[in-house]
């Protein structure tokens, strides 16, 4: 066996054992601690495995979207009788029909606000429930709001 097969080899093993991993729930941090790689290695074997599994698949995901939201009209335009009659059930579906299709094409702001520390991305709640938590805990403390009028801003928020 040649030196660049055994090297082939190597990789592809260690590729298996991260599809393993990953699948089982591991995060890229302890794949690469069980694996003794680094993060990047993890990474790019990622990039790889992913790639791969989507050519596996058939379907690539932009098709796959498409799919679903052509899926997703023929349903509305099949409730749409109903919803202009009023029926508050074929409401409720069409706008959840609705919900589903501008997140499939990445039309809703984002749920939850992504933060950075020391590199690691950690998502954490939406902004307006940290303000308001912040609010509450200064007003525990004692701290007064400042009123929009002294500000100059003349209405209450």
């Amino acid at each position: 066996m040649s030196r660049s097969t055994a090297k082939r080899d190597e990789i592809e093993q260690r590729r298996v054992q991260v599809a393993q991993l990953v699948k089982g729930g591991a995060s890229q941090r302890e794949i690469a601690r069980a694996l003794g790689v680094g993060l990047a290695r993890v990474n790019s074997d990622l990039q790889v495995l992913r790639k791969r599994w989507r050519q596996e698949s058939g379907i690539a995901t932009a098709e796959h979207v498409a799919l679903d939201v052509q899926r997703l009209n023929e349903w509305l335009i099949a409730i749409t009788n109903e919803v202009r009659s009023g029926d508050k059930r074929a409401i409720e579906v069409g706008l959840r029909i609705l919900e589903r299709r501008a997140a499939l094409l990445g039309l809703d702001a984002p749920r939850r606000v992504d933060q950075r520390l020391h590199g690691q991305l950690l998502a954490g709640p939406p902004i307006e429930e940290l303000w308001t938590k912040a609010e509450q805990i200064l007003v525990a403390e004692g701290w007064t709001p400042p009123s929009d009028e002294a500000n100059g801003n003349g209405a209450a928020r």
